[in-house]
């Protein structure tokens, strides 16, 4: 006959089992507070990323062809307007050029004519300028003796009237925007009719 003592005994036992196994997660019911599982379903869980409304900078504008004052004033004034937006100068320096061309045109029908025309030798060229001062470039290349070998090759194809002007080394002053659409466009509004605007890095 079994003592009922050693039934108590043997049902704290059990209860001191579950308990443990509880308490360690070997039944799954409990939080470890980990969550193991979740992090594992993360792909980077420590990259994490807040993004507040207005702090967006990946968009980007720029501004040539400004005086250096009118870059100081500009500067000023659009921090103030616009002060989420960042503002950057940026020094361009532009080393001498020597470019082959053709001019003499009177009108663009006639420039566009002639382009026809070096398109069907195979020569890649552009309309450059307005009425009254319309040229043709052929090429632009970093040396004189570049633009000397350039030259020949048109010659032995006709074309002996291409000359060779040099363009001077010149630097200016660009001020970059990052922000958001709507910020860029409030300082693109900002600097109506100041310089020429572009790609950030570009000229």
């Amino acid at each position: 006959m079994t003592h009922p003592w050693r039934i108590a005994f043997l049902l704290l036992l059990l209860i001191n089992v579950i308990v443990l196994a509880w308490s360690r997660g070997y039944l799954g019911l409990r939080d470890t507070g980990g969550e193991p599982q979740r992090l594992a379903g993360q792909l980077h869980p420590g990259r994490l990323r807040v993004t507040l409304p207005g702090a967006d900078l990946t968009a980007c504008r720029a501004l040539f062809g400004l005086k250096s004052t009118e870059i100081q004033k500009a500067l000023v004034d659009w921090k103030t307007q616009v002060p989420d937006a960042q503002l950057e100068t940026r020094a361009l320096n532009q080393p001498a050029r020597f470019d082959v061309t053709l001019s003499g045109f009177e009108n663009k029908a006639a420039a566009d004519a002639r382009v026809a025309e070096l398109k069907a030798l195979g020569i890649t060229a552009d309309v450059r300028g307005a009425a009254g001062s319309l040229s043709i470039l052929i090429a632009s290349l970093p040396s004189e003796a570049d633009a000397s070998v350039r030259q020949r090759e048109l010659k032995d194809k006709g074309i002996t009237t291409a000359r060779i002007v040099t363009v001077p080394a010149s630097s200016e002053t660009a001020i970059e925007v990052h922000g958001s659409a709507a910020q860029i466009a409030r300082i693109m509004t900002l600097a109506a009719g100041m310089g020429r605007s572009g790609e950030c890095g570009s000229k």
